[in-house]
This record gives structure tokens, sequence and C-alpha cells, in this order.
């Protein structure tokens, strides 16, 4: 008599498997900086407004903290703004992580992303109320100097 030897995996153990790598994913979510994985919901997604020496400043406190994630940076000086992505970029290439932060003019086209948890206001007086309202409106979190 013939044997019936099928190789390969059933299709009850396919659907198996692959719901258990999809539960995986939603159950496992991290982020690795250093080597050291980090929730999703520890971590903070920033964009900068104002990119002068405050900001720059400022960079340097929060790049020393776990889970910061710079991902957005706004100025109308270009200059301003491609040396503030460098720093970025530097920066995220030191730690290992992807090397992205995109630049806009008008804060308006930053304040517009969903994935910002906060932002770093560093503009002269009289236009912080104009950066930062509309972002709190959106319930978010904002450090104004």
């Amino acid at each position: 008599m013939k044997e019936n030897t099928k190789k390969g995996v059933s299709r009850r153990e396919f659907l198996g498997l692959s719901a258990l790598g999809l539960a995986s994913l939603t159950i496992l979510p991290s982020w690795a900086m250093n080597g050291v994985r980090i929730a999703p919901s520890d971590r903070v997604v920033l964009g900068f407004i104002g990119l002068g020496q405050q900001a720059l400043s400022d960079f340097k406190g929060f790049a020393a903290c776990p889970g910061v994630q710079v991902a957005a940076c706004c100025d109308v000086d270009t200059m301003k703004t491609e040396r503030f992505r460098r720093r970025v970029a530097e920066w995220q290439a030191s730690k290992g992580m992807n090397q992205r932060c995109d630049q806009y003019e008008f804060y308006e086209d930053l304040l517009e992303r969903k994935d910002i948890d906060a932002i770093e206001v560093a503009t002269p007086d009289h236009w912080h109320a104009l950066c930062v309202f509309p972002f709190l409106s959106v319930c978010g979190y904002t450090m104004i100097l």
C-alpha cells in the first residue's frame, strides 16, 4: 500500500502560527535605543518650533532622556533648520535610531502631524501663544521658553 506522507504545514497549523505571530506584534511593540527596548507608551515624540540657540540647548537636555524621539523641526530661517536637523541626525545615528527629522518652514504644518506627542516652543515671546494654542486644542503637551 502506498503511504501518504505529506510534507509541509497543514492549514490548521498555518492559521495557528499566523494568529500567534499577529498577536505577538500587538502585545510586544517596542522601540530600541542603545539596545534598550522602550515601549511606545514610554516614549515621547517631539517637535521643535524655533531653532535658535535656546532650542539647541534644550535639545541637548531632551537627548539625555531615554525614550525621546525628535520627529520634526520648524523655523523660518532655513540655515537654522538645517543646522538643527544635522545635530538631530548625528544624535540619532549615535543612538542607532532611524535618522529622520522632518523640516518645516511653517509651524502650522508641523502642528498638523498626529504622531507628535509634545512640542518645544523656543520662539520670541510674542509668537508663543500662536504656536501653542492650536496644539493644546488637540490635547498635546508643550514646553514654552
